[in-house]
């Protein structure tokens, strides 16, 4: 420990000792075990104590309370005081980062030291908790919260923008929140992500971690869809003359795009916090939730570990996560497959309490993968619920909103819905779509 930084946590306690108007804010600030001095650490305790019992605060009062054999380090701050005392809450936040600083250092040499990849994994998670955490708490006043509003008005709105009117109309999901997008297997969740993952970075940095698909697949997928070049025809290398250029073309629009794929087979957490932060994504895909390598004592305790670290993760960073999450098999009724809802995300009811916005995919006809796909927006804190009905291309890995948008076709679907699960029409409303449907979602 440096000399100077000794000296400052001396100046610090002398300061306070002396003057009590910022002891409350620098409570706030500075913990405890932020002090290389036990002694110090145990006079500052003392301090903080006393403050918030309303009895007064002096070097006669902490002696008083701790006893003689302190009166020799009191002393000492007293003498280092003037150190500290023309802006005592900044160096207080000072001493807290090169606390912050010093057990970084350490965890880091923990990482370095490991034997094992459990080991490593622990020493990482440690490293990363640290970077994360706050040297101090942030409390808004009314005045600041209302001046800060008013500010928010004369700018621009911070909402992501999905490039599908319906949605943007109605989901204000912003940076720092948990999306969901929910499906059963084979539902076209991959599919749907990709095509919004592409979709919004024409506006913000997307980084879209795969754990389940390779780079290459994903690339194919996006080709096919960027050219509409038919798949199979891709992976058969049966391209006409006509083909060959919308393919070099659809290359061009894909390689401006600030969208990046991350292979991440094995991933925790913590290893797509870091790469996030590392490559300064704004928004991030993660394809899916429940595949991430993370502990647990058993599978619901494991996923709800997963969905709060995510959740934990975009409040703190600011970076949209949009975590794709299987569905648990869906109910029956009279035989017939209910549509899902919220409490169907598979394996913990923290998913359902962590999400900002969730969406849900699935086919319009159970019985028929290829039939178009309804897109549920069945959670929406700041926002309306609503369904979107998709035409699902699965040749060219392509959604389109559906081009009718009134009468008849919407009634028969409203139906079909309703007759597939009692509730679930009234609960959720259908909007019109105004959208070009030579547009792909």
């Amino acid at each position: 420990m440096p000399d100077w930084v000794k000296q400052n946590e001396y100046a610090v306690v002398g300061a306070l000792l002396e003057d009590q108007h910022d002891i409350g804010e620098v409570a706030e600030k500075l913990k405890p075990d932020a002090f290389s001095v036990v002694l110090l650490r145990t006079v500052y305790q003392e301090i903080i104590r006393l403050h918030f019992a309303d009895e007064p605060v002096s070097a006669a009062s902490v002696l008083n309370a701790i006893g003689s054999d302190y009166e020799p380090i009191i002393k000492q701050a007293l003498e280092f005081s003037a150190f500290a005392r023309s802006d005592l809450p900044f160096y207080a936040g000072v001493l807290m980062e090169q606390s912050r600083l010093g057990q970084i250092r350490h965890a880091a040499a923990e990482l370095a030291a490991s034997e094992t990849m459990d080991a490593a994994n622990d020493a990482m998670a440690a490293l990363n908790g640290l970077m994360v955490t706050k040297s101090s708490v942030q409390v808004v006043d009314s005045g600041e919260a209302a001046a800060d509003f008013f500010a928010r008005l004369g700018s621009s709105p911070e909402y992501l923008k999905w490039n599908i009117p319906d949605i943007d109309a109605k989901v204000y999901a912003e940076p720092g929140d948990l999306i969901l997008l929910g499906g059963y297997p084979s539902s076209g969740k991959t599919l749907l992500a990709v095509q919004l993952a592409l979709s919004m970075s024409r506006t913000y940095r997307v980084g879209f971690f795969s754990l389940e698909t390779s780079a290459r697949k994903l690339t194919d997928r996006i080709m096919s869809h960027l050219s509409q070049v038919p798949l199979a025809k891709i992976k058969r290398r049966d391209l006409n003359e006509a083909e060959w250029a919308a393919l070099a073309d659809a290359s061009t629009k894909f390689d401006a795009l600030p969208f990046s794929i991350v292979p991440a087979a094995g991933f925790s957490v913590h290893d797509i916090q870091a790469v996030a932060r590392n490559r300064k994504f704004q928004i991030i895909f993660v394809d899916y939730l429940q595949i991430i390598n993370e502990k647990g004592k058993d599978r619901f305790d494991k996923v709800s570990n997963i969905s709060l670290g995510l959740h934990t993760f975009s409040q703190e960073s600011k970076i949209a996560v949009i975590a794709l999450s299987q569905l648990s098999r869906p109910e029956k009724e009279s035989g017939k497959p209910k549509p899902p809802t919220m409490a169907s995300f598979r394996e913990s009811g923290q998913i359902e309490q962590d999400a900002d916005v969730a969406f849900i995919l699935y086919p319009s006809d159970p019985n028929d993968n290829a039939s178009s796909r309804i897109l549920k927006v069945a959670k929406n804190k700041e926002g309306e619920k609503a369904i979107i009905e998709l035409d699902f291309d699965g040749a060219t890995q392509t959604m389109r909103v559906h081009e009718k948008t009134r009468g008849e076709h919407y009634r028969e679907v409203h139906k079909a819905i309703a007759a597939a699960g009692k509730g679930c029409a009234g609960q959720v409303k259908f909007t019109e779509i105004k959208n070009d449907p030579n547009a792909s979602v």
